[in-house]
């Protein structure tokens, strides 16, 4: 049930599902030091899956956190055009030193003002990636919190009743990530 959503909090790496004589078990493949009943640690997230879908307000925390984040779409666009505007600025900068570079000649002035201008606009870029990630995520966000309230009350009476495939759909909607750390 919970293959590809266990995550050893030690290294980060996912946890393995394996089957020994009977029994299968999750296990950390780099740690190793000690191998999870499956039976016992999907019991166990499933019992937390079904108490906080039971309760809506614990999931209308989340989504409403995420829709607040959409509200800063905005904040965001006004802050990726200003910075596309940096970016336009640092290429001009960067020919102008290319430029200047030409007539004196002066390597290792050049060298030290396009490193510069290099490093501004990698660090720029990296922001404008983030930005957009952000504006993305805010487009995909606008929730209708009583729709979600009232998939929960559905869901929170019919969770007993659900199929395998139904509950790593459930696990995947609420992206689900377990961490265990050695000796939990």
């Amino acid at each position: 049930l919970l293959s590809g959503y266990v995550f050893c909090q030690t290294c980060g790496r996912r946890y393995t599902a394996r089957k020994k004589t009977e029994h299968s078990y999750y296990s950390c493949p780099k740690c190793k030091d000690r191998s999870l009943n499956a039976a016992y640690i999907e019991t166990a997230i499933w019992d937390k899956i079904e108490e906080m879908l039971s309760k809506p307000e614990v999931v209308l925390v989340g989504v409403e956190m995420m829709h607040n984040e959409a509200k800063n779409e905005a904040l965001y666009c006004k802050e990726l055009e200003g910075l596309e505007a940096k970016l336009r600025h640092m290429a001009k900068e960067k020919d102008r030193v290319w430029k200047a570079f030409l007539v004196t000649g002066d390597e290792a002035k050049f060298t030290h003002e396009v490193k510069a201008v290099m490093l501004g606009i990698e660090e720029l870029g990296k922001r404008k990636v983030e930005l957009e990630s952000k504006i993305e995520s805010a487009k995909h966000t606008e929730a209708d919190i009583q729709s979600v309230k009232e998939y929960c009350d559905l869901v929170s009476h019919n969770l007993g009743n659900l199929s395998f495939p139904e509950k790593r759909q459930t696990l995947e909607a609420l992206k689900v990530r377990v961490s265990i750390k050695n000796g939990d």
